[in-house]
């Protein structure tokens, strides 16, 4: 089945894969009740933020979490000026809960939305949370784990994230649905809202964008490669059975780019032992994905 109308709607103000056009149709069709938000995970309020357009542009009020100093001077001095936006240098944890933390806010306990991206513990935090009931839910899922993945990081000296089939599965659990899946971020929906929004089909298989999920392959000799593209670029065949140090990203993508050749399948070269890997498919658009990024890096090393 196709993906649903919502998104027809994704553009960007300052969110990365198109979750400011999403949320605006998303509050068109279920309303507002308090236009407060909560972002956790903040930065300098502007750069892929979930929540700026709303703020800066729709006058919401709003509680901004950024633990990092460095990322927090920026968000104070942006908001400054308006006494209905607070900005916390806050670490957020399990001890230290959202649910303490706001209670010493404005923070309406039926706030329109809540986006979360500290790139680990967003699941477990959500999870904890119960004294606030957000209408609206964005949250961040490690984009290289497929839908059928549930995984969950409990570790909060990591940097994983965790799946969004985990995400979907306590999501329902505390009462919501899935609406949309934007490469790294899972969009909820107040289950007595979701009805409004007329998505059929609303399962993560359908809705699931993220391209960058890895395959394993294995070559004759019992050698696994771990083919993988990042949000960032293409990072290249890195071997997954031992640790050998994987081709620089660059020096990959220049190779994959003389193999593709307009191909439906490409091959990819690993060493003279091991010849290559063969028969890949990719994704039509890889070719220019990997032309921007060999420009963008040549770019940045002045070649």
């Amino acid at each position: 089945m196709s993906q649903p109308w919502l998104y027809e709607h994704r553009t960007n103000v300052a969110s990365q894969t198109g979750e400011d056009g999403v949320l605006e149709k998303i509050f068109e069709r279920i309303g507002t009740d308090s236009k407060f938000c909560v972002d956790l995970g903040a930065a300098d309020g502007h750069f892929i933020s979930n929540t700026f357009n709303l703020v800066h542009n729709h006058g919401w009020g709003a509680v901004l979490l950024e633990a990092s100093r460095g990322e927090f001077g920026p968000l104070a001095e942006r908001y400054a000026d308006r006494k209905d936006v607070l900005c916390l240098n806050e670490f957020v944890s399990v001890q230290n809960s959202l649910d303490h933390i706001l209670a010493h806010t404005p923070t309406p306990q039926n706030l329109d939305l809540l986006s979360i991206d500290i790139d680990g513990m967003d699941l477990v935090i959500w999870k904890e949370m119960e004294k606030y009931r957000p209408r609206v839910v964005v949250i961040e899922a490690n984009a290289s784990m497929a839908p059928h993945v549930h995984f969950v990081q409990t570790d909060p000296s990591r940097h994983i994230g965790s799946s969004a089939r985990a995400l979907v599965e306590t999501a329902r659990q505390k009462g919501y649905e899935l609406v949309a899946h934007l490469v790294s971020n899972c969009v909820f929906v107040a289950q007595e809202e979701f009805p409004k929004l007329e998505i059929e089909d609303n399962s993560l298989s359908t809705l699931f964008t993220s391209p960058f999920v890895p395959t394993v392959v294995s070559d004759l000799d019992g050698v696994h490669y771990l083919l993988k593209e990042g949000p960032w670029g293409f990072s290249g065949a890195v071997w997954s059975n031992d640790l050998k140090a994987p081709d620089t990203d660059l020096a990959c993508a220049v190779r994959a780019i003389r193999q593709l050749q307009g191909r439906e399948l490409m091959e990819v070269s690993v060493n003279e032992r091991h010849g290559h890997v063969a028969a890949i498919e990719y994704n039509a658009e890889a070719e220019g994905i990997l032309r921007n990024f060999v420009e963008r890096m040549r770019g940045y090393h002045g070649l």
